[in-house]
Order: structure tokens, then C-alpha cells, then sequence
């Protein structure tokens, strides 16, 4: 049981760090965030009013718990890292003790899903070549009428901006608001790039593709 729960706590934990590092795209209040983990978990496990009031309950907590933590400056990252977790197990100890053995198993097993796709992004995130070919492929796949020029001048585009944010990434002198900022800089620069090779409506396109993407996802 120790090893069970050892298992799910870092599964939460990782998909909590997944979750915040992709907020800044679509920033969400902790009852947004609690709600919506709530509404899953209510229509996966079929929970009675009584038992979705109660997980939402330890949602919020738990939510309110992370975005304080994320925000407390005044912490190193092993600490936040350590404050998370200490919600994680609250989290999980109390929805143990809500949802039945099967569902709890269940959600257990979602977790650790969660935690290979984290793991196997955390790896891509680290191979500036495979970024750069998963965006230039992305792109290729909303814009068809690339010319053969613009498709090998935003290969080159992609590659060269992965490859400054990769060592952006790995600067040990940076803070990480400092990396942040040189990366969100890289990445102006790059659209600003791929405005210049795309033609006014290939530009259009690929921001129409960009903005439904983002609204998909906020919906979800």
C-alpha cells in the first residue's frame, strides 16, 4: 500500500508540475482548476452529490495549496517542490478515503499514465533537434502550400531557436524568471521570423489554428 501510494503521489505531483508549466498560456483561478478536476472525477467514477461535494472540497485545498506555494517567492524550488508533495499526499490520503477500493485503484492507474507522458516530455524537452522537428512538422500540417524555400528556411528557424532556448535551459548563472524571459524573447523573435517567410494569408492561417487550439484546450 505504501509503494501504491508512493506511486500516486508523484504521479500528482509530476501532473500538477505539467499542469503549471503550460498556465501561462491559459491562466486559471484555483477554483477553476479545482472545479474542473472535480467535474472529472464526478463523471469518471459516477460520485454522489455527497462524495463530488467532498472531493471538491480536497480539490480546492489542494489547488489553494499549490498556487500559494507556486507564488511564495520567498521559497528555493526544493521546497515548493517539497510543499506540493505534502499536499499531494493530503490529497491522496483523503481520496482514498472517499472514493471506493476499485476507483481509487482506478484513478491510481490514470495517475501513473499521466506520469509516462510527463516523463517522455520531460525528454523530448531536453533534445532541442526533436523540438524543432516536432514544431516544423506541426506547421507543415496546417500550411500545405508551403514552397519548398519556406518549408527549408523554417526548418532552419525552428532548429536554430531550439537550440538557443536549449542553452538558455541549461545556464546555471540564469534564474529561472531570467530564462523565462530570454526564452519568451527567442520566441517573439522566432514569430516575428516566421511572419517574414509565410505569405499574409499562411501567417492568418496558422494563427486562426493557434487560436482554436487554445480555445479547445481552455475548454477541456
Amino acid at each position: 500500500m505504501k509503494l501504491l501510494k508512493s506511486i500516486l503521489v508523484g504521479a500528482l505531483l509530476l501532473n500538477t508540475v505539467l499542469s503549471f508549466s503550460q498556465e501561462e498560456k491559459t491562466e486559471k483561478t484555483p477554483e477553476e482548476r479545482a472545479a474542473h478536476m472535480t467535474e472529472k472525477m464526478t463523471n469518471e467514477f459516477s460520485l454522489s452529490k455527497k462524495d463530488a461535494a467532498e472531493v471538491g472540497k480536497l480539490n480546492l485545498e489542494f489547488m489553494h495549496t499549490v498556487v500559494a506555494t507556486k507564488d511564495n517567492n520567498e521559497l528555493s524550488k526544493e521546497e515548493k517542490m517539497a510543499a506540493i508533495e505534502k499536499a499531494s499526499n493530503t490529497l491522496s490520503d483523503g481520496l482514498e478515503s472517499i472514493l471506493s477500493s476499485e476507483d481509487f485503484a482506478k484513478f491510481k492507474e490514470k495517475q501513473a499514465e499521466k506520469k509516462a507522458k510527463f516523463e517522455a516530455k520531460k525528454a523530448e524537452q531536453n533534445q532541442p533537434e526533436l523540438r524543432a522537428a516536432k514544431k516544423t512538422q506541426k506547421l507543415f500540417d496546417i500550411i500545405t502550400d508551403l514552397s519548398p524555400d519556406q518549408k527549408e528556411r523554417i526548418e532552419k528557424l525552428n532548429l536554430m531557436v531550439e537550440n538557443k532556448i536549449q542553452v538558455i535551459k541549461e545556464d546555471e548563472s540564469m534564474s529561472d524568471e531570467k530564462k523565462k524571459e530570454f526564452i519568451r524573447g527567442n520566441r517573439k523573435d522566432q514569430k516575428n521570423a516566421l511572419k517574414s517567410i509565410l505569405t499574409a494569408e499562411q501567417f492568418a492561417q496558422l494563427e486562426k489554428a493557434k487560436a482554436d487550439k487554445k480555445a479547445e484546450h481552455s475548454e477541456k
